[in-house]
């Protein structure tokens, strides 16, 4: 008779392994799959011109899995375009759910909403800081 003991530990420390690569509860994984659901929507199917240019940078989902909290960047963008962007996604939101429940089975669909993602414009402006410093460097030639 063959020892499995071996085989069978191999099996859970690579399921473990698998589990630990996946978002931990039901919301964040929910999320990750409307993230990139809604990614590739907002990309290349909305047709709404408010929204060209619109990336899609995080959802994040309730606990209840009702509220769906959606953010966006829209690179070197004025406030106004923002908030023509945001118009334009909440608009699409019926578009945008349809597309959803044909990738992913859910028990209801949850409520979109959308929100400029200001932390990606306090990165830009960093990294353009940095840049600017490096500029005014002194170079050894």
């Amino acid at each position: 008779m063959k020892d499995f003991t071996n085989h069978k530990s191999q099996i859970t420390n690579h399921c473990s392994s698998m589990n630990r690569n996946l978002p931990y509860n039901r919301a964040e994984r929910l999320a990750h799959e409307m993230l990139q659901v809604l990614a590739q929507a907002v990309a290349t199917e909305v047709a709404d011109p408010r929204v060209k240019g619109a990336r899609i940078t995080r959802v994040r989902m309730t606990s209840d899995l009702r509220l769906a909290r959606i953010s966006f960047y829209l690179h070197d963008s004025t406030p106004e375009q923002q908030e023509a962007a945001l118009a334009g996604l909440m608009r699409a939101a019926g578009f945008l759910k349809r597309r959803i429940g044909r990738e992913i089975t859910l028990k209801f669909m949850p409520e979109l909403t959308f929100f400029y993602d200001e932390k990606i414009d306090g990165v830009v402006r960093i990294e353009e800081l940095i840049d600017s410093l490096h500029e005014r460097e002194p170079h050894d030639d």
